[in-house]
């Protein structure tokens, strides 16, 4: 989109869109090549490991969840294959039966776990298009871990944008399994009394300060912050309604860490995200495609993140 376009690279597109409307849909000879080279078939049926995949028959219109031992011997790569015939490529053909993206029908399949009897499940998102569908077992624990921020589109294969989502899902996952705080920082916790007297210790005249970012009336500052300030912060956050004093703060901060442009991918104790936060200027960022895009969505919340880091 960014680049100029002449007429041998116009063409040589055209010549490209030919052949991918001649073998209606990309090419996916080269997946296959992949497969064949590092699928070890017989290695991966005799593991002890469950292995199972979501392809969609659109000759029948079936929906097919198989397991590794539901699969015809000889073709595993073919079934893999059909599992991950993204819409646009050319359609997987087995035993004259047509297959696409399973996905489409069933984008986490965790009922592939549930159904052999696994009680905790660590389910791993995407959030890619399809359908995602929940496994209402009170039995089973279910920990779902979602990336923080948007992959990128489905076919970029950017190098830097791969490993960025590479290390993004590994500070996901170490938030989501150890337990720590942040929605796309990492932060280890305090006790909710260290924050409770961090609030309690912010003056009276930044509290009015904040107050009159959200029009509010003269009242009692200790009231206005923790009766009307905290509470529409966090609903203006979409944090949930038990979110406690730490939560709030930590994803106020949180804005004002990526206006600045600070390292998301390290573990943060609290007040050593807090000291970050109070240094001038911005710090640099190996994201790609990093820009300030906060400062026009969420102009309140910052600017009460601000306030609270100058207070304090």
């Amino acid at each position: 989109m960014n680049r100029d376009v002449d007429k041998d690279t116009l063409l040589r597109m055209a010549s490209k869109l030919r052949m991918v409307i001649k073998n209606k849909g990309v090419d996916t000879s080269g997946i296959r090549r992949v497969l064949e080279e590092i699928i070890d078939e017989d290695r991966l049926r005799k593991s002890r490991i469950l292995f199972g995949l979501v392809t969609v028959s659109l000759s029948d219109f079936k929906a097919c969840e198989l397991y590794k031992e539901d699969i015809p011997a000889g073709k595993m790569v073919d079934y893999l294959i059909a599992s991950a015939t993204f819409p646009g490529f050319k359609l997987t053909r087995i035993d004259d039966r047509r297959y696409i993206d399973g996905g489409i029908i069933n984008n986490c399949p965790i009922n592939l776990l549930a159904n052999k009897g696994i009680k905790e499940i660590i389910a791993v998102r995407t959030l890619a298009p399809g359908i995602y569908r929940t496994v209402r077992d009170p039995d089973i624990k279910l920990t779902v871990i979602k990336p923080s921020d948007d992959l990128g589109r489905v076919m970029d294969f950017n190098n830097a944008l791969i490993k960025r989502n590479l290390k993004m899902g590994y500070y996901d996952a170490i938030r989501q399994i150890k337990g720590l705080k942040g929605r796309k920082y990492t932060i280890r916790p305090v006790s909710e009394d260290h924050v409770f007297q961090l609030l309690q210790s912010l003056s009276e005249e930044s509290i009015q300060e904040m107050g009159k970012i959200y029009g509010l009336e003269e009242m009692n500052p200790k009231r206005m912050l923790f009766e009307e300030i905290l509470p529409q912060a966090s609903e203006r956050l979409s944090l949930a309604k038990n979110a406690s004093y730490q939560d709030i703060v930590i994803a106020l901060l949180e804005l004002l860490a990526e206006q600045k442009g600070i390292n998301k991918y390290e573990i943060y104790t609290f007040d050593a995200f807090m000291d970050l936060l109070k240094t001038e200027g911005s710090h640099k960022t190996d994201e790609p495609g990093f820009k300030l895009r906060l400062l026009d969505k969420k102009p309140h919340l910052l600017k009460t993140a601000q306030t609270i880091i100058r207070a304090v």
